[in-house]
């Protein structure tokens, strides 16, 4: 881990009021009390963009623990991000049955757009910081856009949950997740998120 990574990573789990450490002092104390706050903010989180807002955050959590060059040999960043694991799942769950009692159909192209990303990120190793980019968007309005911010919600959960997302060496999964975030309409309004987006630039 270089020292840009961990002065991302001392960014994020103490905030910018806090005085930055190098990421090499920061503790499995802080990352668990950090696991915590967000598992804590996401249960009493409202429902609606507020909640998904929440649950994304957690999803870059995940990220950030997995991408921890501790986590292989860490029982407790381990049990950390088991955690986180087991919350977005039930929160993938929980989602897939709201959109299907609203009648909303799983995009039938999202997971192929995903996957051109994904192997174009890999292909490049190098994905521009674009907002404007490849956005998936639904062109329905109301309920149906929803839903597929929903989907999107589900997919991006799906697939960092999978233990082969994370199989390949060198910062492969990262580098995944950061075109996934680049395509994915998830919300990213929190100065956690620009973070973890650093973060995640760093990594590739």
């Amino acid at each position: 881990m270089n020292r840009r990574i961990k002065h991302v990573l001392a960014v994020l789990i103490f905030g910018t009021s806090f005085q930055i450490c190098d990421a090499a002092e920061t503790s499995t104390t802080a990352l668990r009390e950090q696991t915590r706050k967000q598992l804590r903010l996401e249960s009493t989180a409202t429902e609606g963009p507020e909640k998904d807002d929440a649950a994304t955050a957690l999803c870059d959590l995940y990220v950030v623990l997995r991408s921890d060059p501790r986590y292989p040999s860490s029982e407790m960043i381990q049990g950390d991000a088991f955690k986180v694991r087991r919350r977005l799942l039930t929160i993938a769950r929980r989602r897939e049955i709201q959109l299907g009692r609203l009648d909303i159909a799983r995009p039938a192209e999202l997971a192929k757009q995903v996957d051109a990303a994904i192997e174009e990120s890999l292909a490049e190793k190098d994905v521009p910081d674009d907002s404007s980019g490849n956005v998936i968007r639904s062109n329905a309005g109301g309920a149906a856009a929803a839903g597929g911010g929903g989907w999107q919600l589900v997919e991006l959960i799906e697939r960092i949950v999978a233990p082969d997302f994370w199989e390949s060496r060198g910062g492969a999964g990262s580098i995944r997740y950061f075109a996934m975030r680049r395509v994915l309409v998830v919300r990213a309004t929190s100065d956690v998120h620009q973070q973890i987006k650093d973060l995640l630039m760093a990594l590739r």
